[in-house]
């Protein structure tokens, strides 16, 4: 390549400066500025200091609620004691909902699924394991007032005689059975609870 050659010349304008007048100058301002460089790691020092407790807070936080949800849902048998009168209202629903549609036979087994489901999953009893000696085993041990168990026992002997000898006004008696038993479910509740 070839060399070319430039030729400057000087400005009207041109005043030489001092470096180190400018530096001083620099050195006042950065002084004088609200974020100099010390304060500026002051601040970036509190910052990662207070956000680093707050990370610090939230994975602890994190890992105390994971904990506590995996406690909780670890063994299906405790899951299904804590919300075995969920699932009795619902079965009590859909008896409601064959009481609408008159179908008798289905209202009635319904409400026995209801209460042997609610008793097997509140006690923690297998499927093959119900009778009503165990109900009134298991409700003597959590003490549940005679009166109650006896209740619960004739309200599953009811619906047994009435899906094979139906009675004559069948719409009241629907009725009045579906009532005892959500009262039924409840009394044993609040009978557990108290204990």
């Amino acid at each position: 390549t070839k060399e070319h050659l430039i030729s400057v010349e000087q400005g009207k304008q041109y005043m030489p400066t001092d470096t180190t007048q400018n530096s001083l100058l620099n050195l006042d301002l950065l002084e004088n500025s609200e974020f100099s460089s010390i304060t500026r790691r002051q601040f970036i020092s509190k910052w990662y200091s207070f956000s680093y407790w707050i990370i610090f807070a939230i994975i602890i936080i994190s890992y105390l609620v994971y904990f506590i949800l995996s406690k909780r849902s670890v063994n299906p048998i405790e899951i299904r004691r804590r919300k075995s009168t969920k699932i009795a209202i619902k079965r009590l629903k859909n008896a409601r909902f064959c009481l609408k549609n008159r179908d008798f036979d289905q209202f009635f087994e319904e409400i026995e699924k209801s209460l042997w489901g609610y008793f097997a999953d509140k006690f923690k009893i297998n499927s093959s394991e119900l009778s009503k000696e165990t109900i009134d085993l298991y409700f003597d041990k959590r003490n549940i007032k005679t009166e109650t168990k006896n209740n619960f026992v004739s309200l599953l002997n009811i619906c047994e005689f009435a899906r094979y000898s139906p009675s004559k006004d069948r719409n009241l008696q629907m009725e009045r059975t579906l009532e005892e038993a959500k009262e039924i479910i409840i009394e044993v509740e609040s009978d557990i609870k108290k204990k």
